[in-house]
């Protein structure tokens, strides 16, 4: 077992007390103890995102081998794999389309945390502070108090990995447009037999290459049948866009 996977191990742990020293500040209206329980909370949050970016780093800095251990390829301008130079202007698409779906990616964890935050601790702050409910609203009530208990344990339990998430996710994202910023993509030419269901099929030495993970960049599904294209490897994504010819990249 990994030490980032043992952090993790006892981050889960160590969430019990933290949670039961909130519940108990909670009940008993007792500040102090739930700021000590959001302390446990915050220091394995600080110490999670330190492993998690240095674990995102390490694995960034392997993604051109796994991609030749992928397509069977020793390198770039190999027989089916021809270098080439990509134009100015298609390099700035490429990182406007990286960079928007990097922000994406983001925005929806963010997101996904304030959902569990409302449906949780928010809403079970607010049932818990009503007062004189009337017989015909209590079960409605005890029904949605249970719900947001429910939902404050889940977001408990994720609270120790909310930074460390946001903190791979934002590492990955600079990581990749850097990438194509300093031009360390790798750029080729190859021939797409089809792209289906299955994933994007390439011809490599008389044999065909799978990859699910491609985005099509300037080019349509339906056109990917034998055809040259301009294949881009960048960090975690292949990119297919319109061929490039030699004359056309100096």
């Amino acid at each position: 077992m990994g030490k980032l996977s043992k952090k993790i191990i006892f981050a889960l742990i160590l969430i019990l007390p933290a949670f039961a020293l909130i519940g108990i500040g909670y009940n008993t209206e007792n500040n102090t103890v739930i700021i000590i329980g959001l302390l446990i909370i915050v220091l394995e949050n600080i110490v999670l995102t330190s492993d998690i970016v240095k674990y995102a780093l390490k694995d960034m800095k392997c993604w051109r081998e796994k991609y030749y251990n992928i397509w069977c390829a020793n390198g770039i301008d190999t027989k089916d794999f021809e270098s080439v130079k990509i134009p100015l202007s298609m390099e700035r698409r490429i990182f406007i389309v990286i960079f928007l779906r990097q922000i994406l990616i983001v925005a929806f964890v963010i997101l996904c945390v304030l959902v569990f935050m409302w449906v949780g601790p928010i809403k079970m702050i607010h049932y818990d502070s009503m007062k004189g409910l009337v017989a015909g609203d209590f079960y409605r009530s005890y029904k949605a108090r249970r719900a947001a208990g429910a939902g404050t344990l889940i977001f408990m339990f994720l609270s120790p990995f909310i930074l460390p998430i946001l903190a791979y996710c934002i590492t990955n994202a600079i990581y990749i447009l850097r990438t194509i910023s300093d031009r360390k993509y790798l750029a080729c030419r190859a021939i797409i037999k089809c792209i289906d269901s299955n994933g994007m099929h390439i011809i490599h030495d008389g044999k065909i290459y799978r990859n699910k993970n491609y985005t099509l960049i300037g080019v349509q599904k339906k056109q990917m049948r034998d055809i040259p294209v301009t294949i881009v490897f960048i960090p975690e994504e292949v990119l297919v866009l319109p061929n490039v010819l030699s004359d056309e990249s100096d």
